[in-house]
């Protein structure tokens, strides 16, 4: 194959790669914000059950449940740190491709 060839073929691919990792940083960042908005809810009962008489099981089991959702954020954090460097990465080389004289295919 020719290094023109070489070339169009990796700027494919990261066009790819941008559009998987864009994908994936939109879902993660709904599902960011549905756990948020269940950690506020969460906190919210807390609130309602302190100036009522909420039973301490409740209190206990919105506890648990906002580990869980703290735990779960650490994960989707993760997951959009990663797909941020691929989106970098792939700007990165599609960058470099103009550089190149290159156009997007």
């Amino acid at each position: 194959m020719s290094e023109q060839s070489v070339l169009k073929c990796e700027i494919v691919m990261a066009i790819d790669s941008y559009r998987e990792a864009f994908a994936k940083v939109e879902a993660l960042t709904r599902e960011q914000a549905a756990l948020r908005r269940e950690i506020f809810e969460g906190i919210n009962s807390l609130n309602y059950m302190n100036r009522g008489d909420g039973a301490l099981r409740s209190s206990t089991e919105i506890f648990a449940a906002g580990h869980a959702t703290v735990s779960r954020m650490r994960v989707i954090q993760a997951g959009l740190n990663e797909a941020i460097a691929t989106l970098d990465s792939a700007r990165h080389d599609l960058s470099d491709a103009s550089k190149q004289g290159m156009g997007i295919p």
